[in-house]
């Protein structure tokens, strides 16, 4: 395809030779044709050098700027069932149906700098005493600064940062302090690196009303091992303050304790690894294991949880199915934190969950859940927990 420089130049010869032609007896006297062309290639490529300047200066198209203000959240509706066979105790079954409300307000200050609140009812139960009021509070409320693409800083009051799965923890534990996270990615993988340094208030189980010092370290690998799988290996150390032993956090919730007051200390060590193969019909599949160590007891001091998973509810018509089993021994994490509805938050248990769910539309969901536990020493004590829920976000 001839170009505009090169309709140029051919115009320019034939205008020269033509010129060449008619001059002819006075050629000795004027530059050769040779010469010409030359010349006037050097004023073409001088042109092109400049539009060339001229259209790298045009700036490229922005991406559309972030609101400055967004506003978000969602709305559960709850049944559930509580079945609970405590041999010596005798049995007892509780219904309830349980709303929560939440509204999540992000301000973006700068391209690097965002402030985000989020406000949240507790999980109310619909009887008589709903009409007495409801309690709400901030669950969220930090500042996430981002001074490059390679670190994130935290601070405030913010989500679990070293969740794996529901062995551990349960959602509504946030972290309150400092957290740090270098990250990068290459062609096939990413990483990070995370540290914490966290006070423990859990007001919402427990009361207690000193501080808990929670000092955490975290690694994560990500590599693309074929072109539909990757393999994700994560492995967190966390370090609960000696005052654990000095505060009452309850007695009957499964750790070693005398009076409220814990017996052992919590260093847990933590790995995760998962593998997520995306299938033909594009729904990924996940298999996982977890394991927590705590070196801090001489005994009961190991938990494990091994699942696997089927779709994920992005858009509608959606669906997924996840199940795994657990076994968490009374010393291998700290019994205030861990999930509610598995073995009604206690340590020394064990059982499996079953999870399935569908996306009705976009943003909203309905699942049905099923924990089926028991203790794993002591009196012989069995928990079921059954839930029927839906969740619609804006």
């Amino acid at each position: 395809m001839r170009t505009p420089a090169t309709a140029v130049r051919a115009a320019a010869l034939l205008a020269l030779a033509l010129a060449s032609v008619l001059s002819f007896p006075s050629r000795a006297r004027a530059e050769t044709l040779e010469q010409k062309v030359e010349r006037l290639e050097r004023i073409i490529k001088q042109q092109q050098e400049r539009i060339e300047k001229l259209e790298g200066r045009k700036a490229a198209p922005s991406a559309p700027a972030e609101p400055k203000v967004k506003i978000g959240g969602d709305f559960r509706l709850r049944y559930s069932i509580d079945d609970r066979d405590r041999y010596s105790k005798g049995t007892d079954q509780r219904d309830r149906i349980r709303v929560r409300f939440r509204v999540k307000l992000t301000f973006n200050y700068s391209s690097k700098l965002r402030f985000v609140a989020r406000l949240t009812t507790r999980n109310h139960t619909l009887d008589d005493r709903l009409a007495e009021g409801t309690t709400a509070y901030f669950d969220r409320f930090y500042a996430d600064w981002r001074p490059t693409d390679s670190l994130t800083v935290l601070a405030g009051v913010f989500s679990n940062r070293f969740y794996n799965s529901e062995m551990m923890w349960d959602p509504i534990f946030t972290n309150m302090g400092l957290y740090g996270e270098l990250h990068g990615s290459g062609e096939s993988s990413s990483w990070k690196v995370k540290a914490a340094a966290i006070i423990v208030q859990d007001d919402y189980w427990s009361g207690i009303a000193d501080d808990l010092y929670l000092m955490a370290l975290g690694v994560q690998f990500k590599w693309k091992i074929a072109s539909k799988t990757t393999l994700d290996l994560r492995l967190n150390y966390l370090d609960f303050s000696d005052e654990i032993t000095t505060l009452d956090l309850g007695s009957n919730r499964g750790n070693y304790n005398t009076g409220g007051l814990r017996t052992d200390e919590y260093d847990l060590i933590n790995p995760y690894v998962a593998v997520v193969c995306k299938l033909r019909n594009g729904k990924p599949l996940k298999f996982w294991s977890e394991l927590v160590h705590n070196t801090g007891a001489d005994e009961e001091d190991t938990g494990w949880q091994v699942g696997a998973s089927l779709g994920k509810l992005w858009k509608e018509g959606d669906w997924m199915i996840s199940a795994y089993y657990e076994e968490l021994e009374a010393n291998s994490a700290v019994d205030i934190f861990t999930r509610f509805n598995f073995h009604g938050g206690m340590t020394n248990a064990k059982g499996f969950n079953v999870t399935l769910g569908y996306t009705v539309r976009d943003n909203w969901i309905v699942q049905l859940r099923a924990y089926i536990t028991q203790a794993i020493e002591g009196d012989k004590y069995d928990w079921d927990n059954y839930q029927f829920q839906t969740i619609v976000k804006f």
